[in-house]
């Protein structure tokens, strides 16, 4: 690895390679007066040895910020813990960035500066199945703690039991929390520790279910619980139904599941959708209702003037083929971004993206299938397997397409 003229670097981010664990700390160690965001790719195979805590604390001591991925889960937890362990300065240790988390605001090292007593981590993850027998006292161990991350296996978690969740339960700071769990027995009551402890100090909060047998809150609930919610990340498969709606004062980012609202609930999105602050919307799956879809479209067009500050919309039907696309659902997505187009884009509109899964685009999806993109066709050809080009009519938007293409282009 070469370091010339690297030696005032404040932040590295490379995240389309791979590195050698070697090369990183030695570059780390490098730019040691200047570096404190570092985000990359790592070979973390079993050949790989893990340095010294000495090694460890020479190289990395004045870093802040270390993201890191590689395949190997184990391999990742294991470094994890390692950092967490012998750097006292570090702030964040983790996978790669989030909105939360970049080297902006992070002072310059001081190579000066005593190492702390307590740690100076800021994002702490626990992992319900092995770490709670080490989580007495964990608030005094981290006092610094603003971002939470709880989690359980996807396929085989242990029983929690609840009272040792009161250990995770006493940090002063925390305004940023993740729950993904998996299981039903204890989800909602884990859940609620959280909310009733943490509540209006919740700025973000990311829900996640991991089971489709889970049946979560509803998001009036989560409102009603944490009303200076900023950010929201919900996954539920199935989720308890009201009709109350709370005020909604604080909202700017929205990333929601769909396949939850049922068809006795046509008002929920219009509900959800409704904060003048909110800025940034992803849905993602096909809504059973898409009279709550039209809905939305209305109140765009309508008196209510919903949206007026969003900046980006992002739709992921989240089919993996075109004979899982519902035609209804479609056209009422296809509707509402043409409608967002119409009314929102001499406002602060400035990205429109339409996914049918994590990796197709739509509009590229459909040059590639026409033959109008010379791009590689392996992924056009797995969406429309089976399919007959005569009976796709429907699914070609040229409108849609050209909006589509516009903010592509932009």
């Amino acid at each position: 690895m070469l370091y010339n003229n690297t030696k005032r670097l404040r932040e590295f981010r490379i995240e389309l390679f791979t590195f050698k664990l070697d090369d990183v700390l030695d570059l780390i160690y490098f730019c040691r007066f200047s570096l404190v965001f570092v985000s990359v790719n790592l070979n973390l195979d079993d050949s790989v040895i893990f340095p010294s805590a000495w090694e460890l604390q020479e190289k990395l001591i004045n870093l802040r910020i270390f993201l890191f991925r590689s395949p190997s889960k184990a391999r990742v937890k294991n470094l994890t813990q390692h950092c967490v362990r012998y750097l006292p300065k570090l702030q964040v240790v983790q996978e790669f960035a989030t909105e939360f988390c970049t080297g902006q605001g992070v002072p310059l090292p001081d190579p000066e500066e005593a190492s702390p007593t307590a740690s100076n981590l800021l994002h702490l993850t626990i992992d319900l199945d092995t770490d709670l027998r080490d989580a007495k006292d964990i608030h005094l161990r981290f006092p610094h703690v603003t971002h939470l991350k709880v989690f359980q296996d996807d396929f085989f978690p242990v029983e929690v039991v609840l009272h040792t969740i009161d250990f995770l339960l006493k940090f002063s700071k925390v305004e940023h929390l993740e729950i993904r769990l998996s299981r039903q027995s204890t989800f909602s009551h884990i859940l609620e520790k959280f909310f009733e402890t943490y509540n209006i100090k919740i700025k973000t909060l990311s829900v996640v279910s991991l089971s489709p047998t889970i049946k979560t809150c509803s998001i009036s609930h989560i409102f009603q619980q944490c009303p200076n919610l900023e950010k929201l990340n919900f996954v539920s498969h199935q989720m308890e139904v009201d009709q109350l709606q709370p005020e909604i004062n604080h909202l700017t980012e929205l990333e929601l599941l769909v396949t939850h609202i049922s068809k006795d609930r046509s008002d929920l999105l219009s509900f959800i959708l409704r904060p003048p602050t909110l800025e940034r919307v992803k849905l993602i799956g096909q809504t059973e209702n898409v009279e709550d879809v039209e809905n939305v479209t209305c109140s765009i067009q309508g008196t209510k003037r919903i949206l007026r500050k969003l900046k980006s919309l992002v739709i992921d039907m989240d089919c993996a083929s075109i004979g899982q696309v519902k035609k209804d659902t479609f056209e009422s997505y296809a509707e509402l971004i043409d409608c967002v187009d119409e009314c929102l884009k001499d406002d602060n509109l400035e990205n429109v993206q339409f996914f049918m899964n994590s990796l197709d685009e739509y509009s590229t999806l459909i040059r590639c299938h026409t033959g109008t993109s010379g791009g590689p066709k392996i992924r056009s050809e797995l969406f429309f397997s089976g399919a007959k080009r005569n009976q796709l009519n429907w699914f070609v938007d040229t409108d849609l397409i050209s909006i589509l293409n516009r903010f592509y282009i932009n």
